[in-house]
């Protein structure tokens, strides 16, 4: 496997708008990265970052959002899949 690993706080950074200079380079980071194919996560950070999203944020993604958000983004990235040797 090959690509550019994105840690969970690259792809939260999309739900900072206070912070938006991070926001914009993180948008424009996995847009280069979805569109090459070349961004790869793992199960762990699909876990922590819908975990964020519905529960730990100000104003907490409704569950159909983080859905939409987990098919649309995070499963095209998610290349590292649990398994006992991990």
């Amino acid at each position: 496997m090959s690509g550019d690993f994105l840690d969970s706080n690259v792809l939260l950074c999309l739900f900072t708008p206070e912070e938006a200079g991070k926001q914009k380079r993180s948008r424009e980071l996995l847009r280069v990265l979805m569109e090459t194919r070349r961004g790869v996560i793992s199960f762990q950070v699909v876990h922590e970052v819908l975990n964020v999203l519905v529960g730990k944020l100000p104003a907490p993604a409704r569950p159909e959002d983080a859905r939409e958000f987990l098919d649309r983004v995070l499963v095209p990235l998610w290349r590292v899949w649990p398994s006992t040797a991990l």
